[in-house]
């Protein structure tokens, strides 16, 4: 038994060490695998947070101005112009296409500079030939520049 130890122990433990060694390398490749999959997760995680951040900024330096009818009394109403955005805007202009019969007391256009968030209110005479429908068509330049405009339809009722 001892000369059969002596003869087959030095390749029963290089044969026990191939074992650990294949299954060691078996357990490495899963294990990166697993780490290159994790790694692919991540960029796209990252590449969402990327796109999730550029689209808020984008959102940041839009603008919006909205026209808005506000009825006073009888027969009195008032346009409402708003600045829907998170930065002011500039040389705000709205227009009411004159086939509406709908006439602005517009002695304030351009409205020079209308802050985030606020608004201003534009007096309108409406008669018994006014559209009740009609488009009010607002136009501003945004802080580069830019000519804007934002066409909606309004209702007097």
């Amino acid at each position: 038994m001892i000369l059969f130890l002596k003869n087959w122990a030095p390749l029963i433990v290089s044969f026990l060490s191939l074992v650990v060694a294949i299954m060691s390398l078996i357990k490495s490749n899963k294990a990166q695998d697993l780490q290159m999959r994790i790694h692919q997760i991540e960029i796209k995680i990252k590449e969402n947070e990327l796109e999730k951040i550029n689209e808020e900024q984008i959102a940041k330096e839009q603008t919006n101005v909205e026209a808005n009818i506000i009825h006073i009394a009888t027969h009195k109403y008032r346009v409402r112009v708003c600045n829907l955005s998170s930065k002011s805007v500039y040389n705000v202009n709205v227009v009411i296409d004159k086939k509406y019969n709908i006439v602005m007391i517009n002695d304030i256009m351009p409205y020079e500079v209308l802050e985030a968030g606020k608004s201003f209110d534009i007096p309108i005479v409406v008669h018994t030939m006014s559209s009740t429908k009609f488009e009010i068509i607002t136009e501003w330049e945004n802080d580069r520049g830019n000519r804007l405009s934002n066409k909606q339809l309004r209702d007097l009722n």
